[in-house]
C-alpha cells in the first residue's frame, strides 16, 4: 500500500516540494516526479517530522513579555548571589541557619536527570529550587561557586541529599577509549536499576573446529519446528531465537569461536550461559581450551555438550578425565559441571540494554549511520527491537567490524563526530604499532635473536606460554626471553625490551597506565596484547620468519639438443636447436650437458624462431640461440634452461 505525497503534505502543513525536501534530508531518497511514498516510510516520516515540531514549538511560542521577564529573573539571580556573599563572607555558615525543606511539585520518588556537568543555575531550573538556596547548600559543603559555575554530578548528588531530591544521571555518549575497547560495562554502568526489564538470555555455543556446533544448533532448530512452536528458530548470520514454555531464547554460533573471543576480549556482558562443545571422539582441543578460558574469564556459567557419542571411538571417559585437568568436574564425578552427551545424526546487531529504534542515529565502532531497515531473526521488518534481541540493520556508512558495540546518540553529527574520532585514533595506533615492529624486525636481522618481554594475568598462562615459546626451534633464529612475569605492563617492561632491542608480548595484561603508552611510543618498543595463546604464538612464529634467509630453489624449464652451430666467437655462438622438453625462453640461464656431465654454463642473449625474434618457444618446435657462456658447445650437446627463484623458508 502506498500514501500520497501531496496528502501527507497537507497533514505536515507544507508543500509537496517542502515535504520532498524534507525527506531527502532524513536519508531518504524520494524522485522529485514522486507522487506517492511506501506507507510505512510515510508513518516513519510523519513521526519524526511531529517529534521535531514539538521539540520546536515551546522556543517557537516565547514572545517578547516572556523573554524580558527571564532577563529579570537573571539580574535578580545575581543580586541575591552578591547579597548571599556580602552576608558570609568570612563567617561559618554550616551550623548558625537551618534550612526549610523546599516544596515542589513533583510527585513522590520522581527522580530530576541531570548530566554529568550541570551549571548551578540549570541545576536550579531542574530542581524547582532558588539559586541562592543551591549557592548555601553549596558552600555548607565547602564549595564556593556563582550561579553560572558547574559543578559535576557527584556534587550535585551530595546538595540533592540534603534538599531531599532524588537524582537520575543522563546517559552521555561513550568516550573514545571504551568504544575501540569495546567495553559495554563501562558504558551501561550509569544505567538505573530500577528501570531495567527482563530480557532473553543469550546461550554462546563454542567449541573446536568440528565438533559439532552446527549439527547440535540445527537439531536444536529441527526439534522446535517438530513441535510446532510460534516464532520458531530462524538461522541469520550466526543468530538464533527459539521459544520454549512461553520464553524466547537467543543463541549464538560462534565458528572457531572467533565471535565470542571479539566479545570477551572487549568486556561485552553479551552471553548468560556457554555451551561448551567437545567431541567424544576427540576430546579437548586447543580452540576447547582458548573458548573455555574465555567463558572462566567472563564468569559465564558452562554446560558441556559432548558430541558425536555414536561413533566407535567415542570414549565419554576419557574426555570427562580431560575436562577435569582444565577445571570442569563432571556431577557425576563429585563436582559441579553439567556434561549433556548428545548426538546430532548482512550484518548481526545484539541488542544488549535498551530499545533500538528504526530512525536512532548510531555509532558502531569507528562507523556511524542511521538505521532505515530492521528485521528480527524471522527475516521481518519491524520498528524497535529490545534486549537480547538479534536484528539485521541497514543504514551505516560502512561495515562493521564483529564484536563492535552499537550505541544510540543524539543526532548525526555527534555520531559522525564519534565515528572520526574513534577512526583516525585507531589509525594512529595501527600506524605507530607497525612502525615500531619495522623497525625493530630490521635490527633483528642482524642478529637473528628475537628478544621478548612476556606479561600474563596468571602464572598458570605464564608457564603455558613459556612451554610453548620453548617449542619453536631453528637452527638460524633463536627467541630469548629476557623477562618474564605476572601483572600489568610496566614501564621498566618497555625499557628493559628497548635496551633490549626487543619487543613486549602480554597475554590478558593491560598497561599500567597511561604513560606506559608514551614510553613505548616514545621508545619505539612494539607492545601487543593477546588474549588467545595461538595468535600469540603465531606473531612470534611469523616476526622470526621475516628473519630466516630466503632459499634459492632452481626450476627446470625445459631442454633443448643443439642440430647446427652456424657462428662462433669468443664467448658468442649462434645455433640451432631443437626443444624436446618443456620451452625455451629469452634471457633463461643455460645448462650445457655433454654426454651425461655438465661441460659448462651459459644464458640466452636472444631467441628467433624463423626469422623472428621469440620470447618463448615450445616443445616440438626449432629455433635459434644466441648463446653467451664459458664453454663452446657443438652438435648433439643438450641445452638445460632453469632459473633460480628465491623461496620463503617457514617455521
Amino acid at each position: 500500500m502506498s500514501t500520497k505525497i501531496s496528502d501527507l503534505a497537507e497533514k505536515l502543513a507544507l508543500t509537496p516540494e517542502q515535504l520532498k525536501a524534507k525527506i531527502n534530508e532524513l536519508g531518504f531518497e524520494v524522485s522529485p516526479k514522486a507522487r506517492v511514498i511506501d506507507n510505512e516510510l510515510a508513518d516513519l516520516i510523519l513521526d519524526e517530522l511531529r517529534k521535531k515540531e514539538e521539540e520546536l514549538a515551546p522556543e517557537e511560542k516565547k514572545d517578547v513579555a516572556e523573554i524580558y521577564d527571564e532577563m529579570i529573573a537573571e539580574q535578580r539571580e545575581r543580586e541575591i548571589v552578591r547579597n548571599q556573599r556580602k552576608m558570609t563572607a568570612g563567617k561559618d555558615t554550616r551550623s548558625k541557619k537551618s534550612f526549610k525543606p523546599v516544596e515542589t511539585k513533583r510527585e513522590i520518588g520522581e527522580s530530576i536527570e541531570i548530566p554529568d556537568i550541570i551549571a548551578v543555575k540549570e541545576f536550579s531550573e531542574k530542581t524547582g529550587v532558588n539559586p541562592a538556596k543551591v549557592i548555601g547548600e553549596l558552600m555548607k559543603n565547602g564549595i564556593l561557586a556563582n550561579i553560572n559555575q558547574q559543578i559535576d554530578f557527584e556534587t550535585a548528588q551530595i546538595i540533592a541529599d540534603d534538599l531531599g531530591i532524588k537524582l537520575k544521571r543522563i546517559r552521555s555518549v561513550g568516550g573514545t577509549e571504551e568504544f575501540m575497547a569495546g567495553d559495554i560495562s563501562k558504558l551501561i554502568q550509569e544505567d538505573d536499576a530500577s528501570a531495567l526489564s527482563a530480557r532473553p538470555p543469550v546461550v554462546c555455543v563454542m567449541g573446536h573446529v568440528d565438533h559439532g556446533k552446527t549439527r547440535l544448533l540445527d537439531a536444536i532448530r529441527q526439534t522446535n519446528v517438530m513441535g510446532g512452536e510460534a516464532g520458531g528458530i530462524t538461522q541469520h548470520i550466526g543468530a538464533y531465537q527459539v521459544e520454549k514454555k512461553g520464553k524466547l531464547i537467543t543463541f549464538l554460533d560462534t565458528p572457531g569461536h572467533e565471535a565470542f573471543t571479539a566479545m570477551r576480549a572487549r568486556g561485552a556482558k553479551v552471553t548468560d550461559i556457554a555451551i561448551l562443545v567437545v567431541a567424544s571422539d576427540e576430546g579437548v582441543k586447543p580452540q576447547t581450551i582458548e573458548a573455555l578460558n574465555h567463558a572462566k574469564e567472563a564468569d559465564v556459567p558452562i554446560i558441556v555438550a559432548l558430541t558425536k557419542i555414536d561413533k566407535p571411538e567415542a570414549n565419554i571417559d576419557r574426555v570427562k578425565g580431560e575436562l577435569s585437568e582444565h577445571g570442569l568436574q563432571p556431577e557425576d564425578w563429585g563436582g559441579k559441571t553439567i556434561i549433556v552427551p548428545v548426538s546430532a545424526v548482512s550484518g548481526t546487531a545484539l541488542i544488549n540494554t535498551g530499545t533500538l529504534k528504526i530512525m536512532n542515529n548510531v555509532i558502531v565502532g569507528n562507523t556511524y549511520g542511521r538505521i532505515k531497515l530492521m528485521k528480527d531473526h524471522t527475516g521481518k521488518n519491524i520498528r524497535m527491537a529490545g534486549p537480547s534481541t538479534p536484528v539485521l540493520i541497514a543504514g551505516l556508512n560502512e561495515t562493521p567490524k564483529s564484536g563492535d558495540i552499537l550505541q544510540v546518540v543524539k543526532n548525526e553529527r555527534i555520531a559522525r563526530e564519534k565515528a572520526e574520532e574513534i577512526a583516525l585514533k585507531t589509525q594512529q595506533e595501527n600506524e605507530s604499532r607497525m612502525s615500531a615492529t619495522n623497525q625493530v624486525i630490521t635490527q633483528l636481522k642482524a642478529n637473528k635473536v628475537l628478544k621478548l618481554v612476556i606479561k600474563a594475568d596468571t602464572k598458570g598462562s605464564l608457564e603455558a606460554i613459556k612451554q610453548a615459546i620453548s617449542k619453536i626451534k631453528h637452527e638460524e633464529v633463536a627467541v630469548k626471553l629476557i623477562h618474564v612475569g605476572v601483572g600489568t605492563i610496566t614501564e621498566s617492561d618497555v625499557m628493559m625490551a628497548s635496551a633490549s632491542k626487543g619487543m613486549v608480548l602480554a597475554f590478558h595484561s593491560d598497561f599500567d597506565s597511561p604513560n606506559v603508552i608514551k614510553t613505548a611510543e616514545r621508545e619505539n618498543v612494539p607492545v601487543k596484547k593477546y588474549t588467545i595463546i595461538y595468535e600469540l604464538l603465531d606473531n612470534i612464529k611469523n616476526v622470526l620468519t621475516g628473519l630466516l634467509e630466503p632459499e634459492v630453489v632452481e626450476v627446470e624449464i625445459g631442454k633443448a639438443q643443439v642440430k647446427q652451430v652456424f657462428l662462433t666467437k669468443k664467448s658468442e655462438m649462434i645455433i640451432g636447436v631443437r626443444v624436446t622438453s618443456g620451452k625455451m625462453k629469452n634471457k633463461a640461464k643455460l645448462r650445457v650437458v655433454r654426454g651425461d656431465a655438465p661441460v659448462g654454463e651459459g644464458v640466452i642473449d636472444s631467441l628467433r624462431k624463423v626469422d623472428e625474434k621469440a620470447h618463448e618457444v615450445g616443445e616440438g618446435n626449432d629455433c635459434g640461440i644466441k648463446f653467451i657462456g664459458n664453454v663452446q658447445v657443438v652438435e648433439g650437446d643438450i641445452l638445460e634452461a632453469y632459473a633460480k627463484e628465491e623461496h620463503r623458508k617457514t617455521m
